[in-house]
């Protein structure tokens, strides 16, 4: 009777190596997710930083999967769950035993099922796909397919390898309860670095020539006369921009009367910027067409274009061009020439990502978390 086959136990095979060397890149993937859902979710504290490498365009970028509802499970990052399984792969490869092996297969299968289930979430809720996460979806499948094809042991569950994995991810779990914990009061104290950043380091660019009518928040007739005024540079293809929207309804809120915040679009795409090179965001620029169409329905149309983000599309872009009874919004000169001139306001600027803010003059690149802003807000306030 022939011995049966296994993928861990049997020394140092063909199948073994790439097994090894498959999780190995897991252990990568899954710590630059982890650190990209740290980052975003918790910043550094810096005003303004470069775009992640994740972020390919509207459709390839780990933005939307990291601000999505599913990023975390009780506040621990999806992302260190597949750590856990890639470290417990190269542990069975160390201390390897049929017990082990036989549970980690039915390991292996529930992760490539689950696997399945986030790609199709991707695609059909967030109308994304993350490239980081594409290539643990990848890895994770080869992972089950080599288990497949080179154990003949049966799934099974071994307790006391159960019992071991449980320890690791009880470890891993207790970083990320710590590190989420230390992020969340670091934030309330970073924010003194970015009022003294601010305020010293920053210099002051000026009001913009271009006068935009769009406003969605205005306390006054003028920009500047408010004591918090914010010009915002945005693109209603881009999560981040999303995530800012979402910040600023909590922003506009508390400092209602006191703030205002106009609209300046700076889409990613090369239909009307003439500094994107290739396609990005495709439809960032006839979103800006709809937007700027109405000034009194801006801020209606706005809204409703960055809470549908995920279903951005052109029939949905002419659908509520009727909806709110406009027409001929996509072929106005006129809004066509606003958009671009909103593009060479940007440049004097130096403005090249969405979001970038001008608040009180000073730019302020990216996103920051929403205590910082009414730390920096309030600060502002009490110098007036």
């Amino acid at each position: 009777m022939s011995e049966k086959r296994t993928l861990t136990t049997q020394g140092m095979t063909l199948p073994n190596a790439l097994f090894i060397f498959l999780n190995i890149i897991g252990v990568g993937v899954t710590l630059y997710l982890t650190k990209h859902y740290f980052d975003i979710h918790f910043p550094s504290g810096r005003l303004g930083g470069p775009a992640s490498a994740c972020d390919i365009s509207s459709f390839f970028n780990c933005d939307a999967a990291t601000f999505s509802p599913i990023a975390s499970i009780f506040g621990i990052p999806l992302s260190l769950f597949g750590l856990f399984i890639n470290l417990n792969f190269i542990g069975s490869t160390i201390f390897p035993s049929d017990q082990t092996e036989s549970t980690n297969k039915l390991l292996a299968y529930i992760n490539a099922l689950g696997c399945i289930a986030l790609f199709v979430y991707s695609l059909v809720v967030l109308n994304t796909l993350c490239p980081f996460c594409s290539v643990y979806y990848l890895i994770s499948f080869a992972t089950a397919f080599l288990y497949y094809r080179y154990s003949d042991l049966s799934i099974g569950f071994d307790l006391k390898s159960a019992a071991i994995s449980g320890v690791l991810f009880a470890i891993i779990a207790g970083f990320s309860y710590a590190q989420t914990s230390s992020s969340a009061k670091t934030q309330e104290k970073l924010a003194e670095s970015i009022i003294k950043q601010f305020k010293n380091d920053l210099k002051d660019l000026g009001t913009p020539e271009l006068k935009s009518p769009y406003f969605t928040a205005k306390a006054t007739d003028s920009l500047e006369t408010a004591p918090l005024w914010i010009i915002e540079f945005s693109d209603f293809q881009c999560p981040f921009c999303k995530r800012m929207h979402d910040v600023f309804k909590k922003v506009k809120n508390r400092y209602q009367g006191k703030i205002n915040i106009a609209y300046y679009p700076f889409p990613l795409d090369n239909a009307c910027n003439s500094e994107i090179k290739g396609s990005f965001h495709a439809l960032a620029c006839k979103a800006s067409y709809l937007a700027v169409c109405s000034k009194d329905k801006f801020a209606e149309i706005h809204n409703e274009i960055f809470e549908n983000q995920a279903n951005l599309s052109n029939e949905f872009l002419n659908n509520l061009e009727k909806k709110h009874g406009l027409s001929g919004c996509f072929e106005n000169e006129a809004n066509k020439k606003f958009v671009v001139d909103s593009i060479e306001q940007a440049k004097s600027y130096r403005v090249k990502s969405t979001p970038t803010m001008i608040v009180n003059g000073k730019k302020i690149e990216g996103g920051l978390a929403l205590i910082q802003f009414f730390k920096l807000f309030d600060s502002l306030l009490e110098e007036q």
